[in-house]
């Protein structure tokens, strides 16, 4: 990672201010862009060259091992923050991506004029460093930029402009990004920084939080660190009351964080697999020897409701959802039925979480029943059997706000052996789903600012008792 320090600063500063004004003069030639048209997810601003060069002196002292000698930027913008990295430091690769095909072709000339004065003055040294920026158009969350994350020393995001789902795709990106890779202290991860928002994902570590300046005012930047570790504990804190509530042992609970704040669904591949079984009922079995000691799985959910009509609604109007559920529910697809006896014949494969929530000082629920995944409806076999050797149960992820199952063992399963699974509260699901006939189950409550958990049932009951 380049070296970034208080004299070198200083020097770049001075370099920094031949190129400001034609910045400055370039920003306002965007923003009157910008104003002209009605594409409203254009909003944009621009970091100031004190933020990167805080920023990045202090990756130096946060970063007692050497990282990898490459600056990126996701949603680069016109590159400002590309041409500060070069002027603070010795880069191997300054990579930005933009989305905005107008903000990359205005940033490319912005960079070559800023050359040119380098360029004019003689100074070798500071075009050789603008020589090594390159600003791609593209998505920045394609998973052919994967690589150039991981292999990164700084991963730099301007993401004060940044609403919630993008901040959802960034943390999935990067979750992604370093799966791929195996780091070391001989090869550690990059830094993640981020402006305004944190990362939603326990497995960046809040390593510094500093308030710099930019072109709209103070800004706070946030520095992230992997640690995969703290993730696992900081999801077990989180996470106890769903877990004892779920009858899931507690030697699983580190298996269950690691599974879903570091391998997720890919841990499935090579221990489980779909079969035909008889009558074209589709099956779940083991690919080996499955210990109940550790191996756990995610199963993800399909489809959510909050009632019946809200699950009839849906199948009506979603493309591809009523063939879907057909599958699921063990329909053929050469069989003809109607929504609403599709709704009616759902339970057997229905699962159920609640929400807690404070309303007026009293403590409520939000509750949601779901469909899972082809994997956990083969599972799911519910009174079909006397003999379960699994169990299938929700959890609410609170760091990014969405819910799937858990599938675990009750008892080692051989290699081959199918894997029979029920719903701890098949029963109770399949009459609250009923009683949903006409009613949307949520209606009146609103849940935002005023979230006081996420809980699953029991733990919800033993808030309302406290309350």
């Amino acid at each position: 990672m380049a070296s970034v320090e208080s004299e070198t600063i200083e020097q770049a500063r001075k370099r920094w201010q031949k190129v400001e004004k034609i910045v400055v003069e370039s920003l306002e030639e965007a923003k009157e862009w910008i104003s002209k048209t009605k594409e409203q997810t254009l909003i944009y601003g621009e970091i100031s060259f004190d933020l990167v060069a805080n920023t990045l002196q202090k990756t130096n002292q946060l970063g007692e091992k050497v990282r990898s000698n490459t600056f990126v930027d996701i949603g680069a913008g016109r590159g400002v923050a590309l041409i500060c990295a070069a002027l603070l430091g010795d880069w191997e690769r300054i990579v930005g991506i933009e989305l905005v095909e107008n903000r990359v072709e205005s940033g490319k000339e912005l960079i070559r004029e800023v050359r040119q004065i380098f360029a004019d003055e003689g100074d070798g040294k500071t075009v050789d460093r603008l020589d090594k920026i390159t600003l791609l158009q593209g998505d920045a969350f394609n998973s052919e930029n994967l690589k150039l994350y991981s292999n990164s020393g700084v991963v730099f995001v301007n993401s004060t402009a940044f609403n919630s789902s993008l901040m959802q795709a960034l943390a999935q990106t990067m979750r992604n990004a370093v799966s791929e890779k195996t780091f070391s202290s001989e090869n550690p991860p990059p830094f993640l920084v981020t402006t305004s928002r944190r990362i939603p994902s326990i497995i960046w570590h809040l390593k510094d939080i500093s308030i710099q300046d930019c072109s709209w005012g103070n800004q706070t930047v946030l520095i992230h660190e992997l640690n995969k570790q703290l993730a696992v504990e900081d999801f077990v804190s989180k996470h106890e009351q769903q877990l004892l509530g779920n009858q899931v042992p507690k030697e699983l609970w580190s298996a269950v964080a690691s599974c879903i704040v570091d391998e997720g669904f890919e841990r499935a591949q090579g221990a489980l697999q779909l079969m035909i079984g008889s009558e074209e009922e589709i099956q779940l079995h083991s690919l080996r020897k499955l210990e109940a000691s550790k191996d756990v799985f995610l199963v993800d959910h399909a489809a959510t409701f909050a009632s019946r009509k809200d699950a009839f609604s849906a199948i009506e109007q979603v493309p591809g959802l009523k063939e879907r559920v057909k599958s699921l529910i063990g329909i053929s697809k050469d069989q003809a039925v109607n929504s609403e006896n599709l709704v009616e014949n759902m339970s057997e494969k229905l699962g159920s979480f609640a929400l807690g929530a404070v309303l007026e000082g009293k403590v409520v629920e939000e509750r949601y029943f779901y469909l899972p995944d082809e994997v956990g409806a083969a599972a799911l076999v519910g009174n079909q059997t006397e003999k379960h050797n699994c169990l299938i149960v929700p959890i609410f992820y609170v760091v990014e706000k969405t819910a799937f199952s858990i599938l675990f063992l009750l008892e080692d399963v051989e290699e081959g052996e199918r894997l029979c699974a029920k719903a701890p509260d098949g029963e109770e699901t399949a009459s609250l789903w009923k009683s949903t006939a006409s009613e949307t189950a949520n209606s009146g409550v609103v849940l935002n600012s005023e979230i006081l958990d996420y809980a699953m049932q029991p733990a919800l009951d033993d808030m309302l008792k406290k309350n």
